[in-house]
């Protein structure tokens, strides 16, 4: 029973292998990125390949829509990286101003002193 399941694992391991090798991605002569189908910078005119074929010849990953190889890459990357926490942070409050008709300004400001660009 256990020769079954290793032969069976490999198998699944090698068809992933083979299917991520074959996931089609679309280039263009001038471009510079592979994109997937979907991607909004991919031009009408574009020629369909391999993420394997397009690494080869020089292309990089789209940027917009990276395509799926590199989203796994691109995940690991981003969990790696930590957060930048910013200590001073600025909230708009309301103007503090009275209006010529009596009524408080209704525009919003980070300023300190509580005014907005027109009352300041």
């Amino acid at each position: 029973m256990k020769p079954l399941k290793i032969i069976l694992i490999m198998a699944v391991v090698f068809i992933s292998h083979i299917s991520s090798a074959q996931t089609k991605v679309f280039v263009t002569e001038k471009g510079k990125s592979y994109h997937e189908k979907s991607c909004r910078l991919l031009p009408k005119k574009h020629i369909v390949t391999t993420i394997k074929r397009a690494k080869v010849k020089g292309y990089n990953a789209c940027k917009v829509c990276v395509p799926k190889k590199s989203k796994q890459k691109m995940s690991a990357k981003k969990e790696t990286k930590p957060k930048k926490v910013s200590t001073t942070k600025k909230t708009s409050t309301r103007c503090t101003a009275i209006t010529q008709k009596g009524s408080q300004c209704k525009r919003r400001t980070r300023n300190t002193s509580g005014r907005c660009w027109q009352h300041h």
